[in-house]
């Protein structure tokens, strides 16, 4: 029992120093072990062959692939005997018969190049059509995943397992049939030179199988760790580049140039020196295996030098032997290449398989119900909701009648934007119900959910297009008039309109050509074109001065009954002209009722009114 147990101790101290040991190794370049391995996890290729969904329907275009491959293989294999019958020919002065084969060599290598570039053209159009499918399936499990995902995953991982991985995978596995094809080549001259010498065709054997080994065991111990750092890195990279991209003009106003130079330098030096790490290791191995086969080949001259004193082997068959023996021993040492790339098509194959899998990027799912005729009637029934293990909601209740206007008012953190996040599955309630016209929202279809409701938060997304498409997103087959009505509504059509290209005017990137209140306005008109029965405003009038903000209002107040409206708002003057006003304390609603009504009853709304400034300004 004692020794069972110093035996659980030992190895427990050597897991530990194992653990320092890797984080030493990773933290070297930034990165925890934790972020690019899991304890206990194996190195296999189940993850490469989750993805043989991509190459479906492709059976014509494989099998033409591997006729030509074929071809191209056996003209390959065959060479080594026609050019040992040419030596032989040459040997005993027959050179109209040497002539003959040698020329009959040369043209069999141009068919085989024939026959190369046939299959490498297909293929790469067979791979090009994969990578497709693969940036489809990922772009569409990325708009499936879950928001919450994306609150703690880093844009730059996002970015890398859509746009680069897929594409390296694909090279790699062109990569893999093309060393295959060699391979297989170079094995099968083994056969030939079982046939010239079976005594150099063990030794050959012998040999290409210690060639391959090494580098095999490189690969796994050294390599193969070395590239899921580097992928972490390489995301960590990608985030840091988009950010700095994406943020250059607060960069600029805040002064921080510096500091993020500083960043993207150290940034650059991690990549710097995990690229020069896994070179070393890489080269190291193709060198060590490189020096095995020049050290091989030479004892295998000696061999063939031995064998022809023995008078076991012709001259002609040690030439031949020569010219073709490094492709021999290569074709054990290509195994271990391959086992190479297939370690990192794996690494590829899992970092995009996350992307699909539901138990790492959480998916959402919808149910089958369709609402066909929307009223607009909205029920929290005893909600909860907590995000990690932050209990926001507990017993929320609250009912709003189809095509009332209600405000939502509380101090900050009491979860007003997250009920309005709540209402489209943004985030998803942990208990109780959200019903719209008496049916559970979990129960709706993704399209009848989100076709019945629009949200327009305090900082809306706008694209890199032009402010007519923008509109067209939500309702593609809108007129001219229809656009216009909307803008004109959201009162943005005449800043439209001073522009040199009007409704054709390109916003750039994230809006960021218009300004804080242009860019809600617009988020607003696009809005209203959609013409949903359920309109959420989160802050939507926050960045807009006084006269543009009761124009919007005005505009709300037109679409008064003919959708129902709840508006989150800080400043009371946004909400004091809805039909009813509910606050939120603790987490619950506190009361509801009319300004007035609240005014008397309320004390967290006369406290809420009394910090407002502006609104007493604009109403007492």
């Amino acid at each position: 029992m004692r020794k069972q147990k110093d035996r659980l101790t030992q190895e427990v101290r050597k897991e530990q120093k194992q653990i320092e040991k890797d984080n030493k190794y990773f933290a070297k370049y930034g990165i925890h072990i934790n972020d690019v391995k899991k304890k206990g996890e194996k190195n296999g290729l189940k993850y490469i062959f989750k993805f043989k969904e991509f190459f479906k329907g492709e059976w014509k275009s494989m099998i033409l692939i591997g006729i030509l491959m074929l071809l191209s293989m056996a003209i390959n294999v065959v060479a080594p005997l026609l050019l040992n019958w040419g030596i032989d020919a040459l040997t005993l002065s027959n050179f109209d018969y040497a002539l003959l084969i040698i020329s009959i060599y040369g043209f069999a290598y141009v068919f085989s190049e024939a026959f190369y570039f046939g299959y490498t053209s297909l293929l790469t159009r067979l791979f090009n059509r994969v990578i497709m499918r693969m940036r489809k399936k990922l772009s569409d499990s990325i708009l499936e995943t879950k928001v919450t995902k994306f609150d703690t995953t880093s844009s730059g991982d996002i970015l890398n397992r859509v746009s680069s991985d897929p594409e390296r995978f694909s090279d790699t596995i062109s990569m893999i049939i093309d060393r295959l094809n060699f391979t297989v080549i170079r094995i099968s001259r083994l056969a030939t030179f079982f046939a010239l010498s079976w005594v150099f065709g063990i030794y050959a054997i012998i040999a290409g199988l210690i060639v391959c080994i090494i580098p095999m065991i490189i690969s796994k111990k050294c390599v193969g760790p070395a590239r899921h750092r580097d992928s972490k890195i390489e995301d960590n990279f990608q985030s840091l580049t988009n950010e700095m991209v994406r943020g250059v003009r607060d960069i600029k106003s805040l002064n921080l140039n510096s500091f993020f130079a500083r960043n993207f330098r150290a940034q650059l030096n991690y990549n710097r020196n995990s690229n020069d790490n896994l070179s070393i290791m890489r080269n190291g191995m193709w060198s060590s295996q490189n020096a095995l086969s020049y050290f091989f080949s030479a004892v295998g001259y000696i061999l063939c030098i031995v064998l022809i004193t023995q008078d076991m082997m012709a001259l002609s068959v040690m030439l031949t032997i020569m010219m073709y023996d490094w492709g021999v021993y290569n074709a054990f040492s290509d195994i271990s290449r391959i086992y190479d790339d297939l370690n990192s098509m794996e690494v590829r194959a899992k970092r995009m398989y996350e992307i699909m899998d539901n138990s790492v990027y959480p998916k959402e799912v919808f149910g089958d119900r369709v609402l066909n005729k929307v009223y607009g009637d909205i029920k929290f029934n005893n909600v909860g909701f907590k995000y990690d293990d932050n209990v926001v909601f507990e017993d929320l209740n609250f009912e709003i009648k189809a095509g009332e206007c209600v405000g939502l008012v509380g101090r900050s953190g009491e979860g007003k934007s997250t009920i309005l996040s709540l209402m489209p599955r943004l985030y998803d309630v942990s208990s109780g119900e959200i019903t719209i016209d008496g049916v559970d929202i979990r129960r709706l279809t993704c399209d009848s959910l989100r076709d019945t409701v629009s949200i327009v938060s305090q900082n809306p997304y706008i694209f890199n297009i032009s402010i007519r498409e923008n509109l067209l997103y939500v309702k593609p087959d809108a007129t001219q008039d229809e656009i216009e009505d909307a803008c004109k509504k959201a009162q943005i059509h005449d800043f439209i309109m001073s522009k040199p290209e009007q409704y054709d005017t390109k916003v750039g990137e994230g809006g960021v050509v218009l300004s804080g209140g242009q860019k809600q306005r617009l988020a607003i008109a696009r809005a209203f074109l959609k013409g949903s029965k359920i309109l959420l405003l989160d802050e939507a009038t926050s960045a807009l001065d006084n006269e543009s903000q009761g124009k919007v209002k005005e505009a709300i107040n037109n679409l008064k009954g003919q959708c129902t409206i709840l508006i989150v708002a800080h400043r009371l003057s946004t909400v004091m002209d809805c039909d009813k006003i509910m606050v939120l304390s603790n987490h619950k609603i506190n009361a509801e009722g009319s300004h007035e009504q609240l005014m008397m009853t309320c004390p967290t709304y006369r406290e809420l009114y009394k910090q407002d400034d502006e609104t007493k300004e604009k109403f007492e």
